[in-house]
């Protein structure tokens, strides 16, 4: 689908942690996306409009799409996502990016790895895989400071799917930690979360 830019309304805001919120927006009925992709969110602030882009944290439905997004106090976007209420209008620019799973994925076992809010695109690819009948194993493992995001939900879906296996990990444990175990053999891995993770990992 080609990128376009639409207005959207929030739908619903959640408060998954002390600084981490799930939004719920409004899309037009025939958008569609590729799960792993995301859609700039287009802010006005005075005179100026920011552009920042977020990966979409739910799998393609029609009507809306969510996130989740890490409040960062001092950020240029944030402090003004923060204050976002239901009913208060936004223009979002997309789909787009790259970061998808690719053909030769498809025969594969898969490995996603992330840490804090890192976990949207995976949110987003990993139910839409189960649901698609995908019939490879599927490992989450998912590393936080402190407040696991999605926790029951991940859970739930490891109780119905026999091919899918969920690893939330805390601090002071590191997903780097929890790895001896994944075998390479046939595998293939897909990371989203902080630089120096991605980096140790690789």
């Amino acid at each position: 689908m080609k990128p376009e830019k639409f207005q959207s309304e929030v739908i619903e805001v959640k408060e998954l942690s002390p600084d981490v919120k799930h939004f719920t927006l409004s899309t037009p009925e025939n958008f569609d996306f590729i799960p792993g992709q995301y859609l700039s969110i287009i802010l006005d602030e005075g005179n100026k409009r920011i552009r920042r882009p977020y990966s979409i944290a739910s799998k393609p439905m029609p009507g809306k799409v969510e996130f989740c997004i890490k409040i960062i106090p001092d950020g240029l976007a944030t402090p003004i996502i923060d204050k976002l209420k239901s009913g208060d209008k936004v223009e979002l620019l997309g789909p787009l990016g790259d970061f998808k799973i690719d053909e030769e994925s498809k025969d594969k076992n898969l490995v996603f790895i992330s840490t804090g809010t890192g976990i949207g695109p995976f949110r987003s690819m990993i139910p839409d895989l189960l649901e698609g009948n995908f019939n490879k194993n599927i490992t989450l493992i998912s590393g936080y400071r402190e407040y696991i995001l999605y926790n029951e939900e991940f859970k739930e879906l490891e109780s119905k799917y026999e091919n899918f296996s969920y690893k939330p990990i805390t601090s002071p444990n590191r997903v780097q930690n929890n790895l001896d175990n994944i075998s390479k053999e046939n595998t293939h891995f897909y990371i989203c979360g902080l630089k120096d993770m991605i980096n140790s990992v690789r």
